[in-house]
């Protein structure tokens, strides 16, 4: 049994269930759960939705820092390079089959703060869509 669904207050979103997608999500597109970048991007997606970071680059890499006392550079050199790892795979444009839109083609990498500001943006949907349901 999931602890942080239990201990919830009523109305709170279930942030697990959002884990469980941004896992699969970046599984999808190829960035690889070994890198420590997969980690980094997901906890910059969670850190977005429980609005404990600001929307700009530096706010959000300083965040994570505090978070996991690495330092803000590091973080955002880890989380590029899984992007490109994902991009070198060929797997970074399956992000367009996932979402219906055409974000990356071969010949584009999305940033890090785009990619973490994209899967902040489905996530937030993702977390309504099941609100409601």
């Amino acid at each position: 049994m999931n602890t942080e669904n239990t201990l919830r207050a009523a109305g709170e979103p279930d942030f697990a269930d959002v884990d469980d997608w941004l896992t699969n999500v970046l599984i999808c597109i190829g960035v690889m759960p070994n890198r420590e970048g997969f980690l980094h991007i997901k906890n910059a997606v969670m850190l977005r939705l429980r609005k404990l970071s600001p929307d700009n680059k530096n706010g959000i890499y300083s965040a994570l820092a505090k978070t996991c006392g690495r330092r803000a550079d590091g973080i955002e050199r880890n989380i590029r390079s899984a992007i490109r790892s994902a991009y070198d795979a060929g797997r970074l444009c399956n992000i367009n089959k996932l979402f219906g839109i055409r974000v990356v083609d071969e010949h584009t990498c999305l940033t890090s703060i785009e990619l973490i500001s994209l899967l902040t943006q489905y996530a937030t949907i993702f977390l309504r869509m099941r609100t409601n349901s």
